[in-house]
C-alpha cells in the first residue's frame, strides 16, 4: 500500500509544474488608433496580443493585416502575436460554402501558415459569428485541419467561443 501511495504522490508532484504555469495576459486589439494607443500603455501587462484584422471568404482567400507598428511593438517588447480571423461579414452562407470546399478550406489553410511564417505570428485564432448550427461538424473539421499544419509547424492556434 505505501509504494502505491508513493507511486500516486510523485506523479501528482510531477504534474504541479504543469498546473503551476503562469497565465498570459492576452489584449485583443481592433484596427483603431485608440486600440494601438492602450497596447503601448499596457505592454509591460501583454503575454499576447490579438489582433482581429483578417477575413476570409468563401473562397477562403484572406484580406487585412497587422498593423506594422504594432508588430514592431509586439517583437521588441517579447509579446506573441496571434491575430484573429473572422468569417467576412459574419455572412453564413459564405461561410458554410468555405466548410463545404476542401479546395477552399486547403487555400485558408495554406495562407495561414504564409501569414504565420512571413509575420513572425505565434499563431492565430478563430473567430467565425453566425455560424449555422448544421454545420457544426464541419467547423470541428476544418479546425482540426487548420490546427494539424499549424501544429506542425511551430504555430499555435484557438478558438474564440
Amino acid at each position: 500500500m505505501r509504494f502505491v501511495l508513493l507511486v500516486g504522490l510523485c506523479t501528482v508532484l510531477q504534474a504541479l509544474p504543469a498546473f503551476a504555469q503562469k497565465p498570459e495576459a492576452l489584449y485583443y486589439a481592433v484596427n483603431e488608433e485608440e486600440s494601438m494607443e492602450s497596447f503601448k500603455a499596457n505592454i509591460r501587462f501583454i503575454d499576447i496580443v490579438g489582433p482581429q484584422v483578417y477575413k476570409v471568404d468563401s473562397a477562403g482567400n484572406f484580406s487585412g493585416s497587422v498593423d506594422p507598428r504594432m508588430l514592431a511593438l509586439a517583437k521588441r517588447n517579447k509579446v506573441k502575436v496571434m491575430p484573429l480571423m473572422i468569417n467576412t461579414g459574419f455572412d453564413q452562407p459564405a461561410f458554410h460554402a468555405l466548410l463545404m470546399s476542401s479546395k477552399a478550406q486547403e487555400r485558408a489553410v495554406q495562407t495561414m501558415l504564409a501569414l504565420c511564417r512571413q509575420n513572425g505570428f505565434y499563431g492565430l485564432q478563430f473567430d467565425f459569428e453566425n455560424i449555422l448550427v448544421t454545420d457544426k461538424d464541419a467547423l470541428t473539421a476544418f479546425y482540426r485541419k487548420a490546427a494539424r499544419a499549424l501544429h506542425a509547424n511551430g504555430f499555435a492556434i484557438s478558438i474564440a467561443s
